[in-house]
């Protein structure tokens, strides 16, 4: 066989054993491992009660802020209340003539407008019916909170701030009047001033000790 063929026919080979797919045998092992995964996964090893990390999902703020909602019940060029029924006459009139529709696209544009118009007649009063309830309910919280501050204001006083009242005043009297009187001020700072003193001499004693033991110490060294 020529050198040239021998060459290609063991890359041929070399190419076919690369090819062939290796058999996987499955170890001996007293935990189930799943054949789909690598031993160096994770999941490899099945541990029950295990639950994956679940990402907590923030809540992201929305930027901007909001209009303020528009008075839906507000007038502005007429003066009468839209929830009149001059208001929807004057709006929404009726149609003058009554005649049928002559074909199905009239019967539709018939059928759009009267749907707006009552739309319109159902939600203003469904808006104004909803608007006096806010009002109401408003001013009966506000009622019964100044009855309750009302009440709080005439209630007599508790027992156990009329015991301790004139201790309190007496006590405020004192404070107000400036510092409180301390005749042993004096003794006192002489004598705290005279215990600092013996510490730091205390302490310069015990300095000079330690360094009269290093040098005598130092002749055996040096």
């Amino acid at each position: 066989m020529p050198p040239l063929a021998s060459a290609c026919a063991g890359s041929i080979l070399r190419c076919r054993s690369l090819n062939t797919a290796i058999p996987f045998t499955r170890l001996y092992s007293s935990s189930p491992g799943n054949n789909k995964v690598r031993p160096e996964h994770p999941y490899f090893i099945d541990v029950p009660g295990q639950a994956p990390p679940r990402r907590i999902l923030r809540r992201h703020d929305v930027k901007g802020t909001l209009p303020p909602p528009r008075d839906v019940l507000k007038t502005r060029a007429l003066a009468t209340p839209k929830y009149l029924p001059e208001f929807f006459q004057a709006t929404i009139p009726e149609p003058k003539d009554s005649k049928p529709p002559k074909n199905d696209l009239a019967a539709w544009k018939q059928q759009m407008a009267d749907m707006r118009r009552r739309n319109l007649r159902e939600s203003l009063t469904e808006l104004h019916t909803r608007k006096m309830e806010r009002q109401k309910h408003l001013a009966s919280v506000r009622q019964g909170q100044q009855k309750r501050r009302q009440r709080l204001l005439n209630a007599p006083i508790r027992e156990d701030e009329r015991l301790t009242n004139p201790t309190v005043t007496s006590l405020n009297s004192v404070l107000q009047s400036g510092p409180l009187p301390d005749p042993n001020r004096a003794a006192r700072l002489a004598a705290k001033a005279a215990r600092v003193q013996e510490k730091a001499e205390i302490m310069m004693q015990r300095r000079k000790d330690a360094l009269h033991t290093l040098y005598m110490n130092a002749r055996n060294f040096i």
